[in-house]
């Protein structure tokens, strides 16, 4: 079997279409930010598990940055607010 064609991962994204898609800066986490005004984390070292979901936005998700430790980030959303949440848990 062609190595480019073995599956590597699997994502369940939201039910809503994604906006944007953000790596962490250590490779190690993947953010993806959607129409169902959340974020969801994934583990890049485990198959792109997803170990948090990110709640609080009241509109779908703009933009997503990660701090330069990759355990933060900060996102906003259509109705212009912006939150901060933890990577490994998805608190606010």
């Amino acid at each position: 079997v062609d190595a480019l064609a073995q599956k590597h991962a699997e994502m369940h994204f939201a039910k809503e279409s994604v906006e944007v898609l953000r790596y962490s800066p250590d490779c190690s986490r993947l953010a993806a930010g959607s129409h169902d005004n959340h974020i969801d984390i994934y583990d890049t070292t485990r198959g792109y598990a997803r170990v948090a979901r990110c709640h609080g936005h009241s509109s779908y998700i703009t933009h997503i940055d990660w701090s330069l430790d990759s355990r933060i980030l900060q996102s906003t959303c259509g109705a212009y607010e912006l939150l901060y949440f933890e990577a490994d848990t998805g608190k606010q």
